[in-house]
């Protein structure tokens, strides 16, 4: 008969853990290595773990005694952090986005890895998702980024079920336990503050082209991505059919909604055309660097617009907050129109069905063109202001 384990309570940075022997799956063999379980904060002053601790101890060793009988797939033997660095995140660099791969990462390396630690995935338990989601909320964590953390830990244990590493998937009904905090009211430009920053901007033509692109609702990546032969000057259409992040060129775009025509009036028109004739293309993208890839948005916004905005009092906001102003202006003009601005600018508001709308490409073309107006009339009444000083 098996001998069955006690389990050692040790104590490491202020918390309880249990050491024991238990089977892993390592390189696809299994093997028996130490393995640690908190059981929980140091809340006494004695050295000697109290009888709560003890407790909890004996409950975790006797799941971990009646599973060590039971499991003799490696498979079933795999840590969670090992299944996400050798199966998962491999998965993700190939099939995901780059931008999105790197989202992953960041949430895994920062919040996800030092949480999971060296427990297997056949023993991470609802439990212990809802204690990990409730503490990030007490931390103040905010409600969007919390679901981006919950989503990742789902992802991964679809995933794992699909692979039949488990069970069952235990973050489904896993949540934080306290309201996290609501999001912050994201930022946008005015109308007055684009005209502003296209007339401060007049001396750095790539940076006021960057933020002209901005101001009608192009996302920074589809900027990146936009070439010549994609400005129709004749239509006034912008064609948006991929995008670029960190000088990777994507086939195609963010979403099938975000491939799209653009609609451009006379003032983005005459900087396009302006902006052409004076830094000829070396491979074809409308903002390139000296090497012909994908202009570094970030480090023009760093290098030139951020200085130039402060030294003119304006507040830089991203470049977000240019396709935020553009929604916002142009729902001036169409009342609020979920239906036409969603044509425009390739997303799908929350308030809009997703499948059964379709676009409405008059209406739309109109409001492109109002916000073109508007823009250009508000940039062109401080341009002229400018020049008079």
């Amino acid at each position: 008969m098996k001998r069955e384990q006690k389990g050692t309570i040790i104590l490491r940075s202020g918390k309880w853990y249990a050491s024991y022997w238990e089977k892993r799956n390592i390189n696809g063999a299994v093997e028996r290595r130490r393995a640690t379980h908190c059981l929980g904060e140091k809340t006494t002053r004695s050295k000697y773990p109290p009888e709560e601790i003890k407790d909890a101890c004996k409950r975790h060793m006797a799941t971990v005694n009646g599973s060590a009988t039971k499991i003799t797939d490696p498979k079933r033997l795999l840590s969670v952090v090992a299944f996400v660095d050798t199966v998962y995140m491999p998965r993700i660099e190939k099939f995901k986005r780059p931008a999105t791969a790197n989202g992953y990462k960041k949430i895994y390396q920062k919040h996800l890895r030092p949480h999971f630690g060296d427990i297997l995935l056949r023993d991470y338990r609802r439990g212990h998702a809802t204690a990990f989601l409730t503490q990030l909320a007490e931390n103040g964590m905010g409600k969007n980024s919390l679901n981006h953390v919950r989503a990742l830990m789902s992802g991964i244990f679809a995933w794992a079920v699909e692979l039949e590493h488990v069970d069952a998937n235990p973050i489904h009904d896993a949540k934080s336990l306290v309201d996290a905090a609501e999001p912050k009211e994201t930022p946008h430009y005015t109308v007055q503050e684009m005209g502003t920053a296209l007339s401060i901007l007049g001396e750095e033509p790539q940076a006021r082209l960057a933020m002209a692109l901005s101001f009608i609702g192009l996302r920074p990546s589809e900027i990146r991505g936009l070439r010549w032969e994609d400005v129709d000057f004749d239509a006034g259409q912008l064609h948006v059919r991929r995008s670029a992040w960190r000088g990777i060129v994507n086939k195609g775009c963010k979403t099938k909604r975000s491939k799209r025509d653009v609609t451009i009036g006379s003032t983005v028109i005459q900087l396009l055309r302006d902006y052409q004739t004076k830094h000829p293309s070396q491979l074809g993208h409308v903002l390139e660097n000296g090497a012909g890839r994908p202009l570094d948005l970030d480090a023009l916004a760093q290098d030139v617009i951020r200085p130039m905005f402060k030294v003119s009092g304006l507040n830089w906001k991203g470049y977000y907050a240019g396709r935020r102003g553009a929604v916002t202006e142009m729902g001036r003009h169409t009342n609020g129109n979920t239906q036409t601005m969603s044509a425009y600018f390739g997303h799908s508001p929350e308030v809009e069905a997703k499948d059964y709308l379709k676009a409405l490409p008059d209406v739309t073309r109109i409001a492109g063109l109002d916000l073109d107006t508007a823009i250009g009339e508000t940039y062109g009444r401080l341009e002229t202001q400018r020049r008079l000083q």
